[in-house]
């Protein structure tokens, strides 16, 4: 998780600046879910994808809190790719957006 701060001016190229950042390790039963819902069935592969969502946003939300946080613009999440066969078009992510708003309170992209 990062938090950082983004600028450019016209003609110059964009600036960030990393002020917090740390590493989260999952817990052991995240770990298993992740190395198991690739073959897992249709419902239980939705109902982790929104549970993996609740997770990130709370571990977000704790985040926020450690470091003393008050103005976010947004969250950015690309996910966790379980799915990623490009010569077939298919790429498929987890952590769905909307558990991350929901446990966060925050926006995100």
């Amino acid at each position: 998780i990062a938090y950082c701060s983004f600028s450019s001016l016209e003609k110059h190229p964009l600036k960030y600046e990393i002020i917090y950042a740390e590493t989260v390790d999952y817990p052991e039963d995240i770990i298993h879910k992740l190395k198991t819902i690739e073959t897992a069935k249709t419902l239980e592969f939705i109902l982790f994808d929104r549970e993996y969502g609740t997770y990130i946003g709370t571990e977000v939300a704790k985040f926020v809190a450690k470091y003393k946080i008050f103005k976010i613009d947004f969250v950015a999440s690309h996910g966790h790719t379980i799915f990623h066969q490009p010569h077939k078009g298919i790429t498929v992510q987890i952590g769905n957006p909307c558990n991350i708003v929901a446990a966060s309170t925050l926006t995100v992209i």
